[in-house]
């Protein structure tokens, strides 16, 4: 009897499976608490340092002005840009409107200079 290679990887994956299966023991599974203990705990207070102070923003943001804007999808203006960083809704182009929870810190419009508003998306 000549068995075809799909019956042997079969049987070989069931034997494997079978083996896996059978092969594993409960007493080997160990639950351990790592639970933290509330009362341990201590409530540090948290001063403020206008040195360190996190800031949120983005640094590479394209328009409809960059050449390549068409193929991403982009057609906000660098005005629209600008008022989505603000915090102010804008359109997104499926149709609904995009906004952020807070304003940003900063925010930069680096739009490509190669065909710089010749064509927009």
């Amino acid at each position: 009897m000549k068995l075809s290679k799909s019956s042997i990887v079969l049987i070989v994956a069931l034997g494997l499976y079978l083996i896996y299966m059978f092969g594993q023991s409960e007493s080997s599974l160990e639950i351990v608490d790592f639970s933290i203990d509330k009362s341990k705990t201590q409530t540090a207070s948290i001063t403020s340092n206008e040195d360190r102070n996190p800031y949120y923003g983005d640094l590479h943001v394209h328009t409809s002005y960059s050449f390549d804007a068409y193929v991403f999808g982009i057609t906000a203006t660098p005005d629209d840009a600008y008022r989505y960083a603000k915090g102010e809704g804008i359109k997104h182009p499926m149709g609904y409107e995009m906004k952020l929870r807070e304003p940003l810190d900063f925010y930069a419009v680096t739009d490509h200079g190669i065909f710089l508003g010749m064509v927009n998306a």
